[in-house]
């Protein structure tokens, strides 16, 4: 299985300068201190419903990078997912840079995250973004690499940009260094979508399943809306034992709010923030430039000639090599399960390893 990657592509348009003054941190702090945990131990929290729920992958707290500091990665969860469905990738990052502490989070909606927030109600992925954002200030961390997986990549996106201007409307942040895998960062007509496995057709399925279940065998539900096994048998392990009624199990996310988030992401276009990004030079300090990577699964259908022209299009108006795309020939959706030792090369070349 061989990675294509796409030429790195160069400033075509925009020239204009951040001066680097107006260049500052995310927070003040970056890291969470008194850390008792060792390598791939977890703690988990949500601070009493104010925030959404997350939980510590830990590397090692007396090792740190190249710069004697500790460095934070954040993973978002794509649709109908939670953040535990990425520790082992977690686990793999804080073994090979015992530096790195991994935060993953679960979005609104979805584990052990509320279904909304008073001071943003509607379910969509700006709101999601925001969520995320308020939770860095509420736990004091500055995460210097982000990835988002599908839903979670574009949720990625909407964070970036959310994130490039602070509250007075005029100092930049410094941004971490972002992974996009497998993400449509423009809008949908979900009826171009693949019908196989698609996340339309489980969420069609999902709601014809009347909950509480008995059984966790609803396998033939998701058949008859054309879910190969594999998928199916995943969505069972989001089944959860019902406190009210045991013997009984309900879904581990709040169904009519993903349907809301999914609406969201086909109508969300998230390209401007490219054209947001504060230049490269700008930075007194290369390594604190935000560089923006896709990572694009070359088995999934949603990938028709079409929306990979537009992507490569609207990416070729970065300045220099901010914004990377890789092709991945031959896997699926899950890119990260299924070829995770070319995700994880991909992300430790160009990311992790500057580190060290």
């Amino acid at each position: 299985m061989n990675i294509i990657r796409t030429n790195i592509y160069q400033h075509t348009r925009r020239r204009s300068i951040i001066p680097a003054a107006f260049i500052t941190k995310y927070y003040t702090s970056s890291t969470i201190s008194s850390r008792l945990f060792t390598t791939t131990t977890f703690t988990s929290n949500n601070i009493n419903n104010n925030t959404i729920a997350y939980q510590y992958i830990h590397g090692d707290e007396n090792i740190y990078n190249k710069d004697n500091k500790r460095n934070t990665c954040v993973m978002i969860h794509g649709m109908l997912g939670q953040g535990k469905n990425l520790r082992t990738f977690a686990r793999r990052i804080v073994k090979q840079y015992p530096f790195f502490d991994v935060l993953l989070v679960d979005l609104r909606g979805h584990g052990k995250s509320p279904s909304f927030f008073p001071n943003a109600i509607k379910n969509n992925v700006e709101n999601c973004a925001i969520d995320i954002y308020n939770l860095f200030k509420v736990i004091e961390v500055a995460p210097d690499v982000i990835i988002g997986h599908s839903f979670g990549g574009k949720v990625a996106l909407s964070l970036m940009k959310h994130t490039l201007l602070n509250s007075d409307g005029n100092t930049y942040q410094i941004l971490p260094r972002t992974w996009i895998w497998d993400s449509v960062a423009g809008t949908i007509d979900p009826s171009t979508l693949p019908t196989k496995n698609s996340t339309l057709q489980v969420l069609k399925a999902l709601q014809n399943i009347k909950v509480p279940v008995k059984s966790k065998n609803v396998l033939s539900t998701f058949e008859k809306y054309d879910i190969g096994p594999g998928i199916a048998n995943w969505m069972t392990t989001n089944l959860v034992p019902n406190p009210e009624k045991p013997g009984t199990y309900l879904w581990a996310f709040d169904l009519p709010c993903c349907v809301e988030l999914f609406e969201s992401y086909c109508e969300t276009d998230i390209y401007d923030v490219i054209d947001e990004l504060p230049l490269i030079d700008s930075f007194p300090n290369a390594n604190e430039a935000p560089i923006l990577n896709f990572v694009r699964a070359g088995g999934n259908l949603i990938w028709d000639e079409d929306r990979v022209t537009e992507m490569d299009d609207i990416c070729s108006s970065a300045y220099g090599n901010q914004v990377s795309i890789y092709d991945v020939p031959d896997v699926g959706h899950w890119i990260h399960v299924e070829a995770p030792n070319i995700v994880f090369d991909l992300l430790d070349q160009n990311t992790l390893s500057k580190f060290d």
